[in-house]
């Protein structure tokens, strides 16, 4: 099923928000960088395609 522009441009939205959350956390000290990869690792994992 194709996507339409504005269905792909709220995933590269809700993709860009998402990293900017893990960034906080990681400027915080609530997640390691480690964490922050693994959690990044199984976000792209779950991408359509990438397992």
């Amino acid at each position: 099923m194709e996507k339409t522009k504005s269905e792909w441009d709220a995933y590269v939205a809700s993709e860009h928000e998402f990293f900017e959350e893990l960034q906080d956390l990681m400027e915080t000290e609530k997640l390691s960088p480690s964490e922050a990869d693994q959690i990044a690792e199984a976000f792209y994992m779950e991408l359509p395609g990438q397992n």
